[in-house]
Order: C-alpha cells, then structure tokens, then sequence
C-alpha cells in the first residue's frame, strides 16, 4: 500500500534534484548555485544569449544637437517661404521645375521621360506610374540640396501617387520623402506633359546630345542615365528609355514570345477575370495598369518602344473599324462586340491567333503557315461557321462598320495605346501570340448607362476622375455583375475562316 504524502498548502519553490545542474568546480562567486546561468527560471538576456553587447541607445544631446545643426545650415526661413509660394505658382502653371543651386531658385526640369514616335518624330511622354522603371533623364531636388550637410540623395525627389486630396482625386507628384520635406512639385496629366515637353523643345531646354547614348541605353534596356554593364537573362520592366532608335525600328514578330507554358500561364490569368463584374475586373486583370504593362502585353506598350507598324492593309475593314469604336469612347454594342471578339482564328502552326482577314492572308497562298519558322505547318480549315467570314454579306450587328456603309473613324482614337497595336497585328497576317488575345479579349467593360462596351482605354477616357461616365450612367462597383449577362461572350471564340 503506498504511503500517503502529507498536504502542504504551500508547495515548496525548490526544484527536484533531477532539475538541479551541477554545481561548477570552480570557487568563483559568481559561478554559484544562485547563479542564474544555472538555477533559476529566467533565460537569458537576448544580448547575452547571442554572443553580442548591448545595444547602445544613442544620446539624445547628440541627436539634438545634429538636428539643430542641420536647421541652421539650410536657407533662411523667409528663403524656403519664398520658395515655397514660387513652387505653388509653377504648379498651378502646369510647369514642372526642379531647385538650381547656382541660380539659388527654381529652374525649368529636363528630366522628362519620353519616347519619340517613329512616323513624325514628335516626342511623346511617358505616364508618370511608369517613370520608376523607365529611369529620369535628370532627377528633381528640393532646395534642401544646399545644405552641405544633407546627403544629396536624401534631397532627391521621388515620384508618387499623393491621395492626400481624397479619393477620385488622386495626382501624381515628386517630393524629398527620406526627411518629410514640406516642397513638392504636382505632375501634370498626360496630356499637360506633352506641352511641357514642347515648351522645352521650343527653348531649347532639353539636351540632345545625350540621344544616342540613350539610344543605344534603350537597345540593352537600360535607362537614359545608366551605362551598359553586366548582360541580365532575366526580362523585367526596364525595357525603355526616354528616347528610342528611329533609325532601325523592329521589325514585327511572327512568333510567339515566349514558350507554350507561359502562355498558358498568362491566359489564364487573364481568363479567370471574365466572369467578375467590371470594378473586380479592372482592380484584378493583367492589363488594369496602363503604365506598366503586364508581360504578355509588353511588346505592344510604348514602353518598349516598338517599330512603326506598316501592314495596315485590314485597318479600315468592317472588323477593322470595329476594333477601332471598341478602343475609344464611343464604344461598340454588345452584340457587335461578340461577333467581332468571336472571329479570331488559330493558326495551327505559329499558334497565333487572327482575325478572318488577316488569317486568309497569313496562310495565303499555298494554304500554309507563312511563319519562316514553321514551313511545314498544315493548317486543315473547316467549313465556315462565322458570320463576319463573308464579306459581301456582313451580319446587321457589324454592318455600320461594314465598308459600304462608309463609316468614318471615331473622333478620338488611341493610337499609342498597347490595346491599339496588339488588335492592329491580330487584324493582320502578323497575328498575336495567345496570351496577349486573351488578354485584350477580356480587358473590357460594359456600361450600364450607354449600355456599350469598350476596352480599358476607351472605359478611362469615357469616364471623368471620379468614375461617372460621360452618358450620364452609374460608377462602376461591385455590385454590376449583372451586366456580364448583357455581354454576349468572351471573346475567346475559335472561328474558322474560310476561303
């Protein structure tokens, strides 16, 4: 029978004997049993335990005493008051200037991406959102740079999306954030931009002689600052410089850019949007940004600076002007968008996709894939299923963009836009790779008030800054997926064309 252990109502704080450590060997006072090294609950202290000193905090005189020295060595108060109501004019203006040590004043900036257009040379900027992966001719400074005891880095104006105004009136702006500088410098919109960089060409304010060395930058994908160095494998988003060769454009591609798995890749991406209402698909597509764009679009994206594009045979065609309304603001009908979105063809061999045109063109004439890469691709066509495949015999929901109806262009057309490039090679005996179909086929939205559909450009322009569309119809939220209803299809149809 065991024997039973009296109660104590205080249980005793000594450890077992199996918990206690040896006791060390050596006298020293501090290597005792009350050593906590060895006894005790508590571990160690986390500087201890790592082999390292404690942290020195440091002395808040010094820190003070820094502070106070860097106030008194920047320009007076009544200077960087001045400044600062100058800098509120230049904004108003629409002027874009950056702080001039020399002059002690504000001075027009030059360090205004761009790139030129190959058909008229006319410089055509950049949207701010992607001047971070571009790279800036020149950087923008706040008057803090005379300092001589700040670093000229922490002085250098970064670019921004301020939402400080609230929301719909987002801006972006350039500002010394590293030390909460009080000067900032409000970008203008696009279409501002594009008068700065005329008044600069106008005064001769933008330097040529830093051309070709861009140029030649912009070939091995470096901004207009940087020097070539070590060859990068990897394929990232700065691509582009501020200006691009106009003397050798590239040529088009007729191959896809990128391996089979990849294309998948991104056109699921793409696809997995098409059932989301029209706020979740703009806040998740691929191509929802338009500064930067995704990779299966970037070839056709300014960005990356692509040659003038010439095989404009199927422009003006009845799909043709149909693509032209969808990229715009007038927008196309929901029926029209679905048979013009439907009439895209595969090509067996590239695995491009086409529209009807230009696929009888591609294969034209020996019924083969005119892909110098693929000369023994058989394409096996099928009878004809789509109505847009007959040209003398249009279907009613295309027949205003039909060429005996005479259409005219739509009054705004975005011809830089990637969307606008991307449906000009589709419409032709180019093609585009599968990914960036897919992409383009479901970068659309639907408005509820005009009932018309339109691209994401065309959706943008036809919309003021706070999102109302200009027909006078509701914002886009989330709860429009009942409008997904209304589209008829995808835009992802197989339709083979016939001879």
């Amino acid at each position: 029978m065991r024997k039973a252990t009296p109660y104590h109502p205080y249980p005793s704080r000594t450890r077992p004997s199996y918990y206690r450590r040896p006791a060390p060997t050596s006298s020293s006072p501090s290597q005792t049993l009350n050593d906590p090294y060895y006894i005790g609950p508590g571990p160690r202290p986390r500087h201890e335990r790592r082999g390292k000193s404690p942290m020195m905090l440091p002395d808040k005189e010094a820190v003070s005493k820094e502070a106070a020295l860097l106030f008194r060595s920047d320009l007076p108060p009544f200077k960087l008051q001045e400044l600062y109501e100058s800098l509120q004019n230049y904004n108003k203006s629409g002027s874009m200037v950056t702080y001039c040590e020399e002059t002690q004043g504000w001075t027009a900036w030059t360090g205004l991406p761009f790139h030129t257009r190959a058909r008229d040379g006319i410089k055509i900027p950049y949207a701010p959102g992607s001047w971070k992966h571009i790279g800036l001719r020149s950087p923008l400074y706040c008057p803090h740079v005379s300092n001589s005891f700040r670093l000229r880095a922490d002085c250098e104006m970064e670019i921004y999306r301020d939402t400080t105004l609230g929301r719909g009136k987002e801006r972006w702006a350039a500002r010394a954030r590293r030390h909460n500088c009080k000067f900032m410098v409000v970008i203008p919109r696009l279409d501002d931009l594009k008068k700065v960089i005329l008044n600069n060409s106008v005064s001769g304010a933008v330097p040529t002689s830093s051309s070709q060395t861009s140029a030649s930058n912009s070939s091995m994908g470096l901004p207009p600052s940087s020097a070539p160095s070590t060859p990068s494998s990897s394929r990232t988003w700065n691509t582009a410089s501020s200006s691009c060769p106009t003397t050798s454009p590239r040529p088009p591609r007729l191959d896809n850019f990128y391996d089979s798995d990849e294309i998948l890749e991104r056109s699921d991406l793409a696809l997995n949007t098409n059932l989301m209402s029209n706020a979740m698909r703009l806040s998740r597509h691929p191509a929802n940004n338009r500064e930067c764009p995704p990779a299966a679009l970037y070839h056709y994206h300014p960005i990356s600076c692509p040659g003038s594009f010439k095989e404009l045979g199927f422009a003006n065609s009845m799909i043709g002007m149909a693509m032209k309304y969808f990229n715009s603001p007038e927008g196309i009908s929901p029926a029209a968008h679905h048979l013009a979105f439907s009439a895209s063809t595969l090509c067996t061999g590239c695995r491009n996709q086409f529209s009807i045109d230009g696929f009888r063109e591609h294969i034209a004439p020996e019924g083969r894939c005119s892909n110098p890469k693929f000369p023994n691709a058989l394409f096996y066509p099928s009878a004809p299923i789509h109505p847009a495949a007959d040209r003398n015999n249009p279907p009613r929901e295309l027949l205003q963009f039909h060429p005996s109806a005479n259409p005219s262009p739509p009054e705004e057309t975005l011809e830089d836009s990637m969307i606008t490039r991307a449906l000009l090679e589709w419409n032709s005996h180019i093609g585009i790779p599968q990914d960036a179909w897919d992409t383009v086929a479901s970068a659309r939205v639907l408005c509820r008030g005009c009932n018309l559909v339109r691209s994401f450009d065309g959706d943008c322009v036809h919309r003021d800054a706070d999102g109302l569309p200009s027909c006078g119809g509701p914002p886009l939220d989330g709860g429009d997926d009942d409008e997904e209803a209304a589209a008829h299809g995808s835009g992802k149809g197989k339709a083979r064309a016939h001879e």
